[in-house]
């Protein structure tokens, strides 16, 4: 009891500063992101991934339709060029002003799908078609350079009378000048359709990947949180279950799981818990010692208190005897005698603790007074 009460006291672990959000509720801030960071993952990897994905993939289905708007353009180009040139023949042959109208007609539209080609060509980057498409306008540009301007020109001259044989011989010619234009669209045609069926197949790729990713990020994001959850869960529920464990092993006498430090010691209510708890072994433990030692102490104690009795009465006795023997003066012991017995034993058991030899000091310093009285 006296170590207890002497035992210095223990330091109490100071309290941990509060959280902003939850006060002093450290354990709720670990439950609270056991929830949120799931949630969040989920939200953002289940929804705002594919949609962004879709964005991306959707570029390469933008360009595809793009692509064929440009191979349309392309169609409608050759289409406008061949109408410009039986345009021009059929004024070369009829002298029809309407001929020379719908002519103007073919060539703006000629002028507006080549103004939008050019323009995809430029977006796109694409060195390939942009060469493709230079060398069939400038085909054309010579076209209607060579024949269609000096045609109109040498018609408007002969207006109205003009020989049938020179017609044809304009026709021949504005046909023959023709054939590069057509072979020169021709080949911007089939680079069109070429860089469109890419353009498909990349489309095509980016719609697969889209789908894929549409249903796999959202289960991969479940997977992800659920897998957090747990790890949140699991990081709560195991200190408890290690606490149980050494409350047990308290209950069985066996504090060393707490005395050693294998107990959670997280910075929360767990962690406070589990400190608590070896204070609690610690304590309890030197209590038991202390406990201990004062039972052992007290059945010293008591086993001398019974030795001390027993050679007490066996002292008194042999007292006794030496007093009657002393009241006889003719059998009377001298008292030199019993001092020499006295050393002699104190001697004999010097060490021993024994508390005969002291009842027999007492009797002796007895028995020297009694002379004395006796003769008073």
């Amino acid at each position: 009891m006296s170590l207890a009460k002497n035992a210095p006291p223990e330091e109490t672990a100071a309290a941990p500063a509060p959280s902003l959000l939850f006060g002093s509720r450290r354990i709720a801030v670990r439950i609270f992101i056991g929830y949120l960071l799931p949630l969040m993952i989920s939200l953002v990897a289940g929804l705002v991934v594919p949609l962004l994905f879709t964005s991306f993939v959707g570029r390469a289905i933008k360009d595809y339709a793009q692509t064929a708007s440009f191979v349309d353009n392309a169609y409608a180009l050759r289409r406008a060029a061949r109408d410009s040139e039986s345009d021009l023949r059929g004024f070369l042959l009829y002298s029809d002003p309407n001929f020379r109208e719908q002519f103007r007609g073919s060539r703006d539209d000629y002028r507006e799908r080549f103004l939008r080609m050019r323009d995809f060509v430029a977006a796109q980057n694409n060195q390939s078609l942009d060469a493709q498409l230079r060398l069939a306008d400038s085909a054309y540009r010579r076209w209607y350079d060579k024949f269609a301007n000096s045609e109109f020109a040498a018609a408007d001259r002969d207006f109205p009378q003009r020989n049938i044989g020179i017609a044809k011989g304009a026709v021949n010619r504005s046909a023959r000048g023709f054939v590069g234009v057509e072979t020169a669209l021709d080949r911007l045609v089939g680079a069109s359709e070429a860089y469109r069926e890419e353009q498909l197949q990349r489309a095509n790729l980016s719609e697969q990947w889209r789908v894929i990713f549409t249903w796999a990020i959202p289960v991969v994001a479940m997977v992800i949180a659920v897998v957090l959850a747990r790890f949140f869960a699991v990081s709560i529920t195991r200190p408890i279950e290690e606490l149980r464990l050494a409350a047990e092993e308290v209950e069985r006498g066996d504090t060393t799981r707490l005395l050693t430090g294998e107990y959670p010691q997280d910075d929360d209510e767990i962690g406070d818990l589990g400190h608590a708890l070896s204070r609690m072994a610690r304590t309890i433990g030197e209590r038991s010692r202390s406990h201990a030692f004062y039972r052992s102490t007290r059945w010293h104690r008591s086993a001398h208190q019974s030795c001390r009795a027993k050679h007490g009465r066996r002292a008194h006795q042999a007292v006794g005897c030496r007093c009657r023997e002393v009241l006889q003066p003719r059998q009377a012991v001298s008292v030199v005698s019993l001092v020499r017995l006295r050393e002699r034993r104190k001697r004999k058991r010097r060490g021993s603790g024994c508390s005969h030899c002291r009842a027999v000091s007492h009797a002796t310093r007895a028995t020297s007074c009694l002379p004395l009285d006796l003769h008073t």
